[in-house]
């Protein structure tokens, strides 16, 4: 039986292991996306002084109204209890935004939505591939979706392929050996790494394909 879990464990890895470390990579990125936004832009936002009570939310937007071109649109306004933050303006577009002094009403900044990050999701969702608000079919969404399904089972293979005929093998499975040579440290990080690290990433497999298959 463990022979069988082998084949398809590694079989199953070698086509779609690109695949889903570029799902992996992506979504890891995603994650620190607002962490990296701000060390990159931090005028967008802080304040540079905060200086009393900020102004309210009708006067921000009409602040902004005037320093915008008439093609945009102002949906909407996120404010932030922490002083020294930006307000953050909506705008037509996913993840368009305006950024203004809660202050002053002066704009520090705008994004569009299209840039780095955007093209990450897009990577992440749909491997670059235009996002049917239809519904209809696509095949990045297709790939991608698959692909996590294949991990499902490529983890619960390793599962199987790791379990332990005796106390003895199960112990060298739960140790990471650093000074055996690199080809054993490479091979214990996989096998125990993979063991810690299976459940949570079944987690994020089994609730990732709820974002490529209605069905699902």
């Amino acid at each position: 039986m463990k022979k069988f879990f082998t084949k398809v464990h590694v079989w199953l890895s070698i086509p779609f292991g690109i695949i889903i470390a570029i799902v992996c990579l992506t979504g890891a990125i995603l994650v620190f996306e607002t962490e990296i936004l701000e060390l990159c832009y931090p005028s967008r936002y802080f304040v540079k002084e905060v200086k009393g009570e900020p102004l309210s939310p009708a006067v921000l937007m009409d602040a902004a109204g005037q320093q915008l071109p008439d093609s945009i649109k102002i949906n909407g306004i996120r404010v932030s209890s922490d002083p020294k933050r930006t307000y953050q303006l909506i705008l037509p577009g996913k993840k368009a935004a305006c950024f203004i002094n809660p202050y002053t009403g002066e704009i520090t900044g705008i994004d569009d939505g299209k840039g780095f990050f955007m093209k990450m999701m897009r990577l992440h969702r749909w491997l670059l591939d235009e996002y049917k608000r239809d519904g209809s079919f696509a095949w990045g969404k297709a790939i991608v979706g698959y692909s996590t399904l294949v991990l499902a089972v490529i983890i619960i293979s390793g599962l199987v392929i790791w379990y332990p005929r005796n106390k003895k093998v199960l112990k060298n499975r739960l140790k990471i050996k650093t000074k055996a040579g690199g080809f054993r440290f490479l091979y214990d990080l996989h096998v125990s790494g993979g063991f810690y690290a299976a459940l949570l990433l079944l987690v994020l497999a089994l609730t990732g394909l709820t974002w490529s298959f209605g069905w699902y």
